[in-house]
């Protein structure tokens, strides 16, 4: 279930950060991604992101240090090698024929930009490229920085900042705008929030609550929240939804959206969605695909995928309506809610 989970984010995510909203409020490009509840998130070192993305990993400080041990071990930095040197190689072979590089240009552009990224590293924290002093890119043939440029790194352009945050019962999530914003995040902006991870943390359903109301309040209008919940009743999911403000609903494992050719038949008979998704029919929400041993009631609890819009203004936002409203009423002049 989590290789299915984690297919279900990646495709979403990568779906959101290709496209561009147009409201009256928030416009613009995806390029803030917030990925909450896992240290051990591969995705900012894997998905092809665009450059200027912004990438913000939100998990305990515990966690943080595991994973940052496990990206500086022998392993990975092999690993990592390896995958440079194969981009290189494709490049320089591309580079080699000239009508094979008219034809593989986006490919060949890709592959390139790769092996510069790969040689200029980033700071410690996982910047997409290391800066001098003099904001120049620092080299490979630096060999002050040596050490720091080899090793997984984010895609070429791409930020990466870890942001420590306690996920337990009865934790209090309030930092988690602050903590964000003291590392560049923008409430006003468009952002994409994955949640996964939260599974076995000993999280109530008033919790995993608060921490999607803090996501709210950070998230711009017309942000997107996607990921996995930890177990609870389909109601549950439906109503920590819609308590917070997001505009979506929960999707059983197993169905037809969800399957990624890896559900087990043995898993359930793989009907969970139905009618269920639309809300439209109580008789079409009695069963649901369980995680194991067949077909559930909806109000068992069970793990559940989503995909969720922001349909409020976040509390930057909101600021700046009260200040734009502050300002008409001040100057005695009308004021039509249009503060874009």
């Amino acid at each position: 279930m989590d290789v299915i989970a984690t297919a279900h984010v990646d495709r979403l995510l990568l779906n959101a950060a290709a496209v561009s909203a147009v409201n009256r409020i928030t416009q613009g490009d995806y390029r803030q991604v917030v990925l909450l509840g896992d240290a051990m998130d591969t995705r900012p070192l894997r998905l092809p992101l665009a450059p200027g993305t912004a990438i913000f990993m939100v998990a305990p400080e515990a966690a943080h240090a595991a994973a940052a041990a496990a990206l500086a071990s022998k392993d990975a930095v092999a690993i990592a090698d390896a995958v440079s040197a194969s981009v290189s190689e494709r490049t320089t072979t591309n580079r080699g024929d000239s009508a094979a590089a008219e034809d593989n240009d986006a490919g060949g552009s890709a592959a390139a930009a790769a092996v510069v990224a790969a040689a200029t590293g980033g700071d410690s924290e996982g910047q997409g490229v290391a800066l001098g002093r003099d904001r120049r890119p620092i080299g490979p043939a630096s060999g002050r920085f040596r050490s720091q440029l080899r090793g997984p790194r984010p895609p070429p352009g791409c930020l990466l900042r870890r942001v420590s945050l306690e996920f337990q019962a009865g934790a209090d999530f309030s930092a988690l705008p602050d903590a964000l914003a003291a590392v560049g995040f923008r409430a006003d902006r468009l952002s994409i929030w994955a949640v996964q991870g939260l599974e076995g943390l000993g999280l109530s359903y008033r919790d995993v609550v608060s921490l999607l109301a803090e996501a709210a309040h950070c998230a711009a209008y017309h942000s997107l929240v996607l990921g996995e919940l930890p177990a609870m009743s389909y109601n549950q999911a439906a109503n920590a939804l819609a308590e917070v403000g997001l505009l979506g609903a929960p999707l059983a494992f197993g169905t037809p959206h969800s399957s990624y050719g890896r559900w087990q038949p043995e898993w359930g008979d793989g009907n969970g969605d139905g009618g269920e998704s639309s809300s439209s029919s109580a008789e079409a929400a009695v069963w649901e695909v369980a995680s194991e041993g067949g077909p559930r009631r909806a109000d068992a609890p069970q793990r559940w995928l989503f995909a969720a819009q922001q349909t409020r203004l976040s509390v930057a936002q909101m600021d700046t309506y009260a200040a734009h409203r502050a300002a008409a009423e001040e100057a005695d002049e009308d004021f039509f809610d249009n503060f874009s």
